[in-house]
């Protein structure tokens, strides 16, 4: 599936992956290949993504989720590499 994740001023990565998890509004969700039609809130925290057996870690802001049609769209305040 492909992760689109944004920012107001840039896009951080547009490419494909094999799971994103993300910090919903209502707790943590993961989306794999083939999820439904999805639109969320996500509130400030950790998100990853996992790609040909690499994990990568963001620290991102407020903002929101879709996911359609195996794309999944994050758009948030702010997105930078985690340290952990």
């Amino acid at each position: 599936m492909k992760l689109k994740l944004l920012t107001p001023q840039v896009q951080v990565f547009e490419g494909d992956v094999d799971a994103v998890t993300l910090p919903g509004e209502e707790g943590e969700f993961q989306v794999l290949p083939g999820h439904t039609y999805l639109l969320s809130l996500l509130k400030a925290g950790e998100m990853q993504y996992e790609s040909q057996g690499t994990t990568t870690r963001l620290t991102v802001g407020e903002g929101h989720a879709e996911v359609y049609e195996d794309i999944v769209t994050v758009a948030v305040d702010s997105a930078e590499a985690s340290s952990a």
